[in-house]
């Protein structure tokens, strides 16, 4: 079926009949009730620059759609994802428009998810604490539309002026007076409205923030969101202190990724057992659940590499108590009489 409304409940009861004359139908009396709507609620992390390039959109579902209408805004559709810091949104239109550019299209944000409380702009199964109008953050915890403003939305909408295809954020950190946060629970429900006749979707979209993980958190704590925007300071490749250990390194070793500091960097040595002389490496590990993998490889030149994880043997693993350990691994092959042989410990991330 086709042309249905997103957010509205429909009824079905279906029955068969035969071509025989007369025919044979069925006594169904099962009515089913299914609402149109949104895909799901589960949240996408997504580190999301706001630049008219939807390129780093690639994989985030699509949330929700709805029909064409006559507002001179017509939404489409919309995705939406998150970072630390922010909530991301892209959406589409039905025909080139420019959206958020006066005081007609809107953002409502149920963030309590409960519908009986906050506002309920009309048209709308949906009680928002949580009003953007052009740009601007309002309050409506009380009910009333536009009833006090939000700071620090950090707002960004791209691109400027017309088009059917857009992007924006605004601030996971914004707050009411007095310094209280407005987004305090994990699960939210986002409204795109245009109050001259468009609306997606009258329940609002149901959206569960998304957790990016040990490495997103800890790169959370040393850097700014403007930074985090900033591939040269935050990517993982990146080295803002330059002491020349990017920022992954600097992570999966337990260093400061803003100070200059090799401490806990892996230390190869030779131990002897036995009467042999055996090769070890010891090195800080992340405790799981990390999301990165620590594979020691070997060389006998220094120029090619190969992942060696069933030669060496763990010998220790020590605790360290801040959620990190002191791992030794040794050689299982003497190095007595060998070539010269190296190692190294790789790092890769992962989704554990």
């Amino acid at each position: 079926m086709t042309g249905l409304t997103n957010g509205v409940s429909y009824k079905f009861a279906v029955r068969a009949e035969d071509s025989a004359i007369p025919s044979h139908e069925d006594t169904n009396q099962v009515t089913l009730t299914a609402t149109v709507g949104a895909r799901g609620s589960t949240g996408s992390f997504r580190n999301i620059v706001i630049d008219g390039d939807f390129s780093d959109w690639v994989g985030v579902p699509l949330a929700a759609t709805t029909s064409s209408t006559t507002s001179p805004v017509s939404f489409a559709a919309v995705y939406i994802a998150n970072d630390n810091n922010y909530l991301f949104l892209r959406f589409t239109l039905h025909a080139p428009a420019a959206p958020f550019s006066d005081f007609n299209t809107h953002i409502f944000v149920n963030t309590d998810n409960n519908a009986g409380t906050g506002y309920h702009p009309t048209g709308a199964s949906l009680g928002s604490e949580f009003l953007i109008e052009s740009g601007a953050g309002y309050d409506e915890r009380n009910g009333t539309f536009n009833a006090g403003a939000v700071m620090g939305i950090d707002w960004a909408l791209q691109p400027a002026g017309t088009g059917a295809d857009f992007e924006l954020r605004f601030s996971r950190q914004a707050q009411y007076a007095g310094g209280i946060p407005v987004f305090t629970n994990s699960t939210i429900r986002v409204m795109l409205q245009d109050n001259r006749g468009s609306i997606l979707l009258p329940s609002g979209i149901a959206y569960t923030f998304a957790d990016g993980g040990a490495y997103e958190n800890w790169r959370a704590q040393y850097f700014s969101a403007a930074e985090l925007a900033n591939p040269s300071i935050s990517a993982d490749g990146a080295d803002p202190d330059g002491d020349g250990i990017p920022n992954l390194i600097e992570y999966a070793f337990n260093l400061n990724p803003r100070a200059v500091d090799h401490a806990a960097l892996p230390r190869a040595y030779l131990a002897t057992s036995g009467g042999h002389n055996y090769l070890e490496v010891q090195f800080t590990q992340r405790n799981a659940p990390a999301g990165i993998q620590y594979i020691p490889e070997t060389s006998m030149d220094l120029i090619s590499w190969s992942d060696n994880t069933s030669g060496f043997t763990q010998i220790t693993s020590q605790d360290n108590g801040d959620g990190t350990s002191l791992l030794t691994l040794r050689l299982q092959a003497p190095v007595d009489n060998s070539a010269a042989v190296f190692v190294r410990i790789a790092v890769r991330l992962s989704a554990a």
